[in-house]
């Protein structure tokens, strides 16, 4: 599924699938933020980066990384990052990132 960018906002809606794709071209923030969470989902994000100048800032409600592992896209053009969720209720998504797949 991919993410429409809408306001600068990003939303994985978790009720549409397991697997995303964000297409971030532009020179821009895009706030990340998740919705329609339900527990015991594993969820993928791509990160397609074609904009140099192109950065995400993540809703701290909705998505959690681990204290010191917040995540930052990949500096640079025609970057890939991959996020990891795994949710065990309605609240939260629990997140790691592997980043700079090129």
């Amino acid at each position: 599924n991919s993410i429409t960018i809408a306001s600068s906002t990003a939303s994985i809606d978790c009720s549409q699938g397991n697997f995303f794709t964000l297409e971030q071209a532009s020179g821009v923030d895009t706030h990340l933020v998740a919705t329609n969470i339900t527990g015991g989902r594993t969820i993928t994000l791509r990160v397609n980066k074609t904009n140099p100048s192109a950065t995400i800032s993540i809703d701290g409600t909705s998505i959690k990384f681990p204290s010191g592992f917040s995540y930052n896209i990949t500096v640079g053009d025609d970057v890939q990052d991959v996020v990891s969720f795994v949710t065990f209720d309605t609240t939260s998504l629990y997140a790691v990132a592997s980043k700079n797949f090129v």
